[in-house]
C-alpha cells in the first residue's frame, strides 16, 4: 500500500452559517449550499433553536438542549 497527500483539486471549500447557543458551546452549522441567509432563522427554528424569554430574562439564541433545561428550571 502506498499513501500520498490529498490533491489540492480534490478539496472543496463550503461556506457555512453558524448559529451559536448563548448558554453552552453548542453550534449549529448550516451550509450556504443548503440555504441562504434569509432561511437560516427558519431552518434553525425547525431544528429546535430559538430565542427564549422567561420571567427573569431574554436570552439570545438557545439550542434545544438548553431550552429543555430552561423549561425544567421554570417548572421547579
Amino acid at each position: 500500500m502506498k499513501l500520498s497527500n490529498v490533491e489540492i483539486d480534490e478539496i472543496t471549500v463550503i461556506a457555512v452559517y453558524v448559529v451559536g447557543c448563548c448558554n453552552c458551546e453548542n453550534r449549529l452549522h448550516l451550509s450556504t449550499e443548503d440555504c441562504n441567509v434569509g432561511e437560516v432563522a427558519f431552518k434553525a427554528a425547525s431544528q429546535g433553536w430559538h430565542r427564549v424569554e422567561t420571567a427573569d430574562e431574554i436570552t439570545s439564541i438557545a439550542c434545544p438542549k438548553c431550552i429543555r433545561e430552561i423549561k425544567d428550571n421554570e417548572a421547579d
